[in-house]
């Protein structure tokens, strides 16, 4: 029997190229696995409709798109209208999950008072070098 999913990732994406197949495998990569995501995109000009077509076959994977570009906040409420789980969480194209952080931040908020509406967890910087290599920056 499938779990209904309680967390929706949204990325809001606006000409993200490269990025937003990486951001979007580090959901794929959760250890934490009933999942939605919405990828809104923000009426690109680059490719990423081309980077997203692979995805969209699973049905957990939404892709919406703007009309024109309105920005990243108008971007997220378009997302944030097609949410049907209890939970949400914005995941920048740009950036990453680590593979269990959906698994963590439910564990979290399972724990906590029903008045509280927000909860965050660490976050990391990693900084490309322009040779391609990453390195950790907390």
């Amino acid at each position: 029997m499938r779990m209904e999913s309680e967390v929706t990732v949204i990325i809001p994406t606006y000409n993200a190229g490269s990025f937003l197949k990486e951001a979007i495998l580090t959901v794929f990569r959760q250890t934490y696995e009933h999942w939605k995501l919405i990828v809104v995109d923000d009426a690109s000009t680059d490719e990423s409709i081309s980077l997203v077509k692979p995805y969209l076959a699973d049905p957990r994977v939404t892709y919406l798109c703007n009309e024109w570009n309105l920005g990243q906040s108008k971007t997220m409420n378009v997302g944030l209208a097609a949410v049907t789980t209890p939970y949400v969480i914005q995941l920048d194209a740009d950036d990453w999950f680590f593979p269990y952080t959906l698994e963590v931040l439910l564990a979290e908020v399972r724990k906590q008072p029903e008045h509280v509406g927000l909860i965050s967890g660490n976050i990391n910087s990693i900084s490309i070098n322009p040779s391609g290599g990453f390195f950790l920056i907390s």
